[in-house]
């Protein structure tokens, strides 16, 4: 064989093994924000564990979902894809980050913001796959928005006091999938977390968080941005 096509093979080869890596085992995330609460700050640079919740399977490369063969515990730091982002591929959306702190099943009290309206103490068992949840009017908008957004059912926005899908009133509602809630449930800051977006499926989640690798100052010039007391930090 050509010493040229070695090459060639070798580089392509090398290719493949790097992207089935970053798909199936882990990848590497870039921060845009701080969180102070998490010691996280711009320009952190997070690895994600990909098989932290089981193994991803081949045949998820054709279709646009991920399975976790289970699911995180709470208080994991876990990965997932912006719920609401425009992009129709989930896989192809921001990576967020945050704090897994009710699991299917769970009761969290939360505080919830719809079109600038701001909405404190409202409780919310934690959607779990095909198990009814009785419709009330202080989970009846974050119940919508999760049908609306993950669902693809046909929601009405302006019936005050019941719940109406698809042109149905229900009294309970049941998911096709499970569902997380991300964040500090006894905060009542609105930041990037399920109090400002709501439920996220367990089909969102990328991973759980390892621990950073480097970190930049954008701020700061360029010889002087690293911060070498930010590399490799375990993070829990």
């Amino acid at each position: 064989m050509k010493s040229w096509l070695r090459i060639v093979i070798t580089f392509f080869t090398a290719i493949l093994i790097a992207w089935l890596t970053g798909f199936l085992l882990i990848f590497q995330t870039l921060l845009n924000n701080d969180i102070p609460e998490m010691g996280l700050q711009k320009g952190d640079r997070i690895l994600v564990n990909r098989c932290a919740y089981g193994m991803r399977s081949l045949i998820e490369l054709f279709h646009d979902y991920n399975s976790p063969k289970q699911l995180p515990q709470n208080g994991d730091l876990i990965a997932f894809y912006d719920p609401l982002s425009t992009i129709k591929s989930i896989s192809s959306r921001p990576v967020n980050i945050g704090r897994c702190t009710a699991l299917p099943g769970d009761t969290v009290y939360f505080t919830w913001k719809n079109n600038n309206h701001i909405f404190k103490h409202q409780k919310l068992v934690i959607p779990q796959k095909g198990i009814p949840i009785k419709v009330e009017p202080s989970n009846k908008i974050i119940l919508a928005n999760a049908l609306h957004l993950h669902e693809n059912k046909n929601v009405c926005w302006d019936c005050d006091s019941v719940l109406v899908v698809d042109g149905k009133r229900l009294k309970s509602v049941c998911f096709s999938q499970d569902y997380l809630w991300i964040g500090n449930t006894e905060s009542t800051t609105l930041s990037y977390d399920s109090q400002l977006f709501g439920l996220i499926p367990t089909s969102h989640v990328a991973g759980k968080i390892l621990c950073t690798t480097f970190s930049f100052d954008s701020e700061q010039p360029f010889y002087r941005s690293l911060r070498l007391n930010r590399c490799f930090i375990p993070l829990h």
